[in-house]
């Protein structure tokens, strides 16, 4: 829910075109839908050991990190 709320927030940046709006709050909508799919108790499967953290868990950690503070 907080990584769809992200890219709701970011849809909004008036540097950004209406293309690139509409395809923003389409991806936080597609987010909170598997959100809401796989349930709050969700624990994703460790990556396997040497494998790069993909872009939007490394987005999401950063986030959850600032909202902590």
């Amino acid at each position: 829910m907080l990584l769809g709320d992200v890219f709701e927030g970011w849809a909004y940046d008036k540097r950004l075109d209406p293309r690139a709006m509409i395809e923003l709050l389409g991806w936080s909508d597609g987010m909170r839908i598997l959100a809401q799919a796989v349930g709050e108790d969700f624990v994703p499967l460790p990556l396997p050991e040497g494998v790069k953290v993909p872009i939007l868990k490394f987005i999401v950690d950063r986030i959850w990190k600032e909202n902590e503070k």
